[in-house]
């Protein structure tokens, strides 16, 4: 299950990564696209939390077993904001994204495939789709898990709904 947290204030997104969430012992996790403010991701050396934003933050996202709640209580005593947490995915709810079940079990039959370096096994959407699956996996070893994987997908495809709704 994908946790997604917003703030009831604006934040800059270079003010997340410029030093003063260090004295929270919180820092940024190398190679996280690097140069890239739409997807870098902080630590607490044990959680890992994902910022979704261009300029000002948008929402981070959690998906792992231990807490974000360093991250979260840093970032409210620096900038004076208090959070709302959701639930990205419910586990209990039916597996439905795309046009069914059946395809996103399909596609993560072939995703690796995919990762062993066969790209021409998608199409042009789900290539996109297993590009942006196999850079989390790569910040993110840890989400290479059938526990996770499906979260991961549908993560990726709300990126990409998000991504061609985009004005250019």
């Amino acid at each position: 299950m994908i946790s997604t947290f917003t703030f009831n204030t604006e934040i800059e997104i270079i003010s997340l990564f410029d030093g003063r969430l260090e004295k929270y012992g919180l820092c940024e996790i190398a190679g996280a696209k690097d140069g890239s403010q739409f997807y870098r991701c902080l630590s607490d050396g044990e959680s890992r939390v994902y910022v979704y934003g261009d300029t000002v933050l948008r929402e981070l996202q959690y998906y792992s077993e231990s807490s974000p709640d360093k991250v979260i209580t840093a970032i409210e005593a620096e900038f004076g904001a208090k959070h709302r947490k959701s639930s990205y995915y419910d586990p209990e709810a039916p597996l439905v994204i795309g046009k069914d079940e059946v395809e996103d079990k399909h596609f993560l039959s072939i995703l690796p495939r995919y990762l062993d370096g066969e790209y021409d096994v998608f199409n042009d959407r789900d290539r996109w789709l297993a590009r942006h699956i196999k850079e989390m996996l790569d910040i993110d070893p840890t989400l290479d898990n059938p526990k996770h994987l499906l979260s991961v997908l549908r993560m990726a495809k709300d990126e990409f709904k998000a991504f061609m709704s985009c004005p250019f």
